[in-house]
């Protein structure tokens, strides 16, 4: 539960700003992060919420993902037992976090990565991850000025990481460093 706070609070946000709502949110919860805790603190209803967001400095739209996500896991659609439950496949896991409002295909499989340590996930929606598998084997796409589609270049990426199965997260990760990098000859 708190690992999904701490994405949702950060989403779109640079790492200082988002350290200092996340520190913010973690106080008004009295370093209990949890949604019995995030329901007492708000109170149930929408003016309690509008409180806790306006003196923790989160938009209206992370104020209510915070809010979707306490309520799914209040009503037992989600539970760390559930997120941490290997049986399940990556998708279900995703299909399952998607739900929330707030948590798209991205989040989801960012948190499974880099949180549940899931090994075999390939996040094209990632312009980073495209833009790596770009760069390290020298192919171009469908999208603009050659740059590889998220839908249109979908096959062929799948196809390019598809040896490298059930290691392709840690190939995303490399995907990412490869950005970093340059060429011998520049």
């Amino acid at each position: 539960y708190t690992a999904l706070c701490r994405a949702i609070i950060g989403q779109q946000l640079a790492g200082a700003a988002a350290r200092k709502i996340w520190g913010r949110f973690d106080e008004a919860l009295e370093g209990q992060v949890s949604p019995d805790v995030f329901f007492r603190r708000v109170g149930g209803d929408l003016e309690g919420l509008e409180t806790l967001r306006a003196s923790v400095g989160l938009s209206g739209a992370k104020a209510r993902a915070l809010a979707s996500l306490s309520t799914f896991y209040q009503e037992g659609k989600l539970s760390d037992a559930i997120l941490y439950d290997k049986s399940l496949a990556d998708q279900d896991i995703i299909d399952k976090l998607t739900q929330v409002k707030g948590i798209g295909p991205w989040s989801a499989q960012m948190f499974l990565m880099f949180h549940l340590q899931r090994q075999d996930l390939l996040p094209l929606g990632d312009l980073g991850v495209r833009k790596g598998i770009a760069k390290w084997f020298n192919v171009s796409g469908k999208g603009k000025a050659g740059a590889l589609c998220e839908k249109k270049d979908a096959e062929v990426m799948r196809n390019l990481l598809e040896p490298y199965r059930p290691y392709r997260s840690v190939v995303c990760w490399y995907m990412w460093r490869a950005l970093e990098s340059k060429p011998y000859d520049e």
